[in-house]
């Protein structure tokens, strides 16, 4: 559930509009709403984006879930969240439903549509929406509670997002939080957090990258039965600090050098198997 921060006005609508809001593509969008916008029941949160390069305003668990998901496919090229639909399209929707359009404090709002993905091929993630073999196309996602369906107004308003995508050809879908697993999220987050090494002194990333490098070479010859024994040894062997290893194993996850999987929390009592080299990369190495 979102709350706004401030009353709706007129004035406000216009000034964002000015702004530029809800326009460019890429690192230039700007979304309508953003997390100081409005007061969001749940975590709000601004992840930096891989695919757009610029921070993405999220509002809540269920549409985080989804971003970190379409983060990681590599069918989408384009993210763009908090999307503006046209109020006089909106108007003319609900007019035609005989429902009253949003309100707040007497003004229409401005509604939005949770993630506009741009989609570029076939991913296994977007197979509840997209059939195999699309070509480049836009897909519209709603994100919420699993208590929306008794809901009957918040259903109304999901129904002239879902006619307004109809009505541009844009296939629209609703994700609640059953259909986002939050384990998932979790460990994409938990990735992702090391795509980026903006957070280390600048001196110390040469030395980091190299230490990348060693564990992908130690990755195909090793013996050891647990994940948490290969990361171990190889910060006693090489004299980094504890804990480096896996550090490392999360930034070559993240940039998808290494294989690991999204379905639940790394074990460091499981098998190496956790971590492994894509299928090109081993097939390479036995040809050569």
């Amino acid at each position: 559930m979102i709350i706004k921060r401030y009353q709706v006005t007129e004035k406000r609508i216009a000034k964002w509009i000015k702004e530029g809001r809800g326009t460019g593509q890429g690192a230039s969008y700007l979304p309508w709403l953003t997390i100081h916008d409005t007061s969001s029941i749940g975590l709000s949160s601004r992840p930096p984006g891989v695919t757009t390069g610029r921070i993405h305003h999220l509002l809540s668990n269920n549409e985080a879930a989804a971003f970190y998901q379409a983060e990681w496919s590599p069918a989408v090229v384009d993210i763009r969240e908090q999307f503006p639909l046209p109020r006089s399209e909106t108007r003319r929707i609900a007019s035609e439903m005989g429902v009253f359009h949003p309100r707040d404090h007497g003004v229409d709002v401005v509604m939005t549509t949770d993630l506009l993905l741009d989609v570029r091929g076939h991913d296994k993630w977007l197979s509840f929406a997209l059939p195999s073999g699309q070509e480049r196309r836009l897909l519209a996602i709603a994100c919420k509670s699993d208590d929306v369906f008794g809901d009957a107004r918040a259903l109304d308003k999901l129904e002239i997002e879902r006619r307004y995508w109809a009505s541009r050809g844009v296939m629209w879908t609703l994700l609640t939080a059953s259909q986002l697993c939050r384990a998932r999220m979790l460990k994409l987050q938990w990735l992702m957090e090391w795509f980026w090494l903006d957070h280390m002194a600048r001196e110390r990333v040469p030395a980091f990258l190299a230490g990348c490098q060693t564990v992908l070479a130690h990755l195909p010859v090793a013996s050891t039965s647990t994940a948490g024994a290969f990361l171990s040894g190889l910060d006693g062997t090489y004299g980094w600090m504890p804990g480096t290893a896996l550090s490392m194993v999360r930034h070559l996850a993240a940039r998808k050098r290494v294989i690991m999987d999204t379905e639940g929390p790394f074990d460091a009592w499981g098998p190496l198997s956790q971590i492994r080299l894509p299928d090109a990369v081993v097939a390479a190495a036995k040809v050569a």
